[in-house]
């Protein structure tokens, strides 16, 4: 899925919090029946007025919006014969935007979500709090002051899912002061200095550790698991040498709680898919991977070479999917120091936003010695970000 396609989609979830939250007030809601230059209309009986206001909703993730943004909707006050127009963004309005505003008489209201979302009584407005905080354009603001600042935690925290380090955050910040550090209308160093000090490293990794229940493969299912496995590998069919493997590497990922295969050797005439797994799972490693898994296995007599990097590289862009898992028994070619070969496709592709998470027989022999199945995949996508790195 490119930017652009995530930005939208990140934009439409947007417009539906902001009408779902304009109902929960009491409002009508009311479409455009054809394109206008607002998003929709809302109107409230006010005994004995009624207030009528139209409403644009701006998705930006990274900037304030503009005075020039604000201007035009004053003119449309009076065009589409309503008391008010409003604007609601994500990280709030500039400078410029908001004298505009003050000086219309209340004729333009500009709100982020987070003030909408403080005007919701009682306990209702905990969970649109809750799903602010989980909001695309405020994980990645947090997200993006720990890659940039990089405090002296930030260590510990480098795999830390972001939804949870808003968690972490939330439980010692109030959900005002998260919402002024996103918006930056506090000093960042404000809040960070306080998580610094009140979660010392080991226990962010205490915090983070109690979290992940640990897989351990039950006796005769490692039974049934090596047998295949090792049949797997000796096997002289070519054909019966694929299917054992992807029966293994299938019985695996089934272990991980939240994790399904739904479909296997799954072929549209245009290319197969060895295994579609649904991940359920929003814990650990998982979080870091998309609703769906795809997962090639290959059982081959030599390393897998850049070309098959590339095959599988397409069939995650062609299924909107960033990340993918690489089952290559006798590894990849090239060297991770020099990043020659598939090592250095996969280098490429990181940097372009595709990773590629790859296990080995040494890995798939791990698992089997009851290494836990997450602790695994996360070693190896730690690897791969030191190879984007190096």
């Amino acid at each position: 899925m490119s930017e652009e396609t995530n930005m939208l989609h990140h934009a439409k979830d947007f417009e539906k919090r902001i009408i779902d939250i304009f109902q929960v007030l009491g409002y009508d809601v009311e479409q455009p029946r054809e394109p206008s230059d607002f998003d929709f209309l809302i109107s409230k009986r006010d005994f004995p007025f009624e207030i009528k206001a139209l409403v644009e909703v701006k998705y930006f993730e990274r900037s304030l919006v503009p005075a020039s943004i604000v201007y035009k909707y004053l003119d449309m006050i009076q065009r589409y014969n309503v008391d008010k127009a409003i604007i609601v963004t994500t990280l709030g309005f500039t400078k410029e935007a908001n004298s505009f505003a003050q000086k219309s008489d209340g004729k333009i209201v500009l709100l982020t979500e987070a003030e909408l979302i403080e005007r919701i009584p009682g306990r209702r407005a905990r969970e649109y709090c809750d799903s602010l905080l989980r909001a695309h354009y405020v994980l990645s603001s947090i997200r993006e002051y720990f890659e940039t600042a990089k405090p002296s935690f930030e260590n510990m925290l480098q795999r830390v899912p972001k939804d949870r380090l808003c968690e972490l955050l939330y439980e010692f910040a109030s959900f005002k002061d998260l919402v002024n550090f996103i918006a930056e209308k506090i000093p960042k160093n404000k809040i960070l200095e306080q998580f610094e000090r009140i979660l010392e490293p080991s226990e962010v990794k205490e915090i983070l550790m109690s979290r992940v229940k640990r897989i351990e493969i039950p006796a005769y299912k490692k039974r049934d698991i090596e047998s295949i496995y090792n049949q797997a590998k000796i096997s002289t069919d070519p054909v019966q040498k694929g299917r054992l493997l992807e029966k293994a590497i299938k019985e695996i990922f089934e272990l991980v709680p939240g994790l399904k295969v739904v479909g296997s050797n799954v072929n549209d005439g245009i290319e197969e898919i060895d295994l579609q797994i649904r991940n359920y799972n929003r814990e650990h490693v998982w979080a870091d991977f998309e609703g769906m898994i795809f997962v090639e296995c290959k059982n081959w007599s030599k390393p897998v070479g850049s070309d098959e990097i590339d095959h599988f590289v397409g069939k995650l862009e062609r299924n909107g999917l960033n990340s993918g898992i690489l089952i290559a028994v006798k590894g990849v070619t090239g060297r991770h120091v020099r990043l020659e070969g598939a090592w250095g496709a996969i280098k490429m592709y990181l940097q372009k936003g595709r990773k590629i998470i790859v296990l080995d027989d040494k890995d798939i022999e791990d698992i089997l010695k009851c290494t836990d199945i997450s602790d695994k995949v996360d070693e190896k996508y730690i690897h791969l970000y030191k190879l984007g790195s190096a």
